[in-house]
């Protein structure tokens, strides 16, 4: 009996029933990191159940490509970007900001299959964002959010990092239970992580 799989690259993970291992929207605009982080040297993040890197083109163009080498599934975020190609540190190949590769230092054929996924990546203020659904349909969605006024030096904004161990779903449903919000609790307990530390 064959088992059912994913077609597209967009989708997680599939088990054996034929059903998604995570319930993650991807074809939205999601925050991958602050614009700051984002430079010429290769930054790896996981997100969505995936590794990523990102870098920027010599013109300031943030980029995102899998964090897998296609051949090996060596990590791209271990290499270094020279002239906008991102170069595997294992074997000197070369990936262009598409994830096609360019060059394989070892021989002039370059296969077709040999590339990496490219994601569209954009800027909005002090954040980098990352598509990682069907790229088709970025134009049909809006683009993320105004967020011009945190890289605005006339305002002040405070920008870190608070990592959950919880389901997207139940830090969006905290969020969004706004009677909550001004209860907040004084010692909070492990039950509590993923909920922003407040009482329901």
């Amino acid at each position: 009996m064959e088992l059912p799989t994913n077609q597209g690259q967009a989708a997680g993970q599939s088990l054996s029933n034929g059903m998604l291992e995570d319930n993650y929207p991807r074809n939205m605009w999601w925050v991958v990191a602050r614009g700051d982080e984002v430079g010429e040297k290769p930054l790896a993040r996981w997100l969505l159940e995936k590794p990523v890197t990102l870098y920027r083109l010599k013109d300031g163009t943030p980029v995102a490509l899998d964090d897998r080498r296609p051949h090996r599934w060596a990590p791209l975020s271990a290499g270094r970007v020279v002239d906008d190609q991102l170069i595997c540190p294992y074997h000197g190949i070369e990936f262009g900001s598409d994830g096609r590769c360019t060059r394989i230092p070892t021989q002039d054929t370059i296969p077709d299959s040999m590339r990496v996924r490219s994601y569209p990546s954009v800027e909005s203020g002090a954040f980098a964002w990352i598509w990682m659904g069907d790229p088709q349909k970025v134009p049909e969605c809006d683009p993320p959010v105004d967020m011009s006024y945190t890289a605005n030096p006339n305002w002040s904004a405070v920008l870190g990092y608070y990592e959950v161990a919880v389901n997207w779903v139940l830090i969006r449903e905290n969020i969004l239970n706004s009677r909550t919000s001004p209860i907040c609790t004084a010692k909070p307990s492990s039950r509590m992580i993923g909920r922003a530390f407040l009482k329901s």
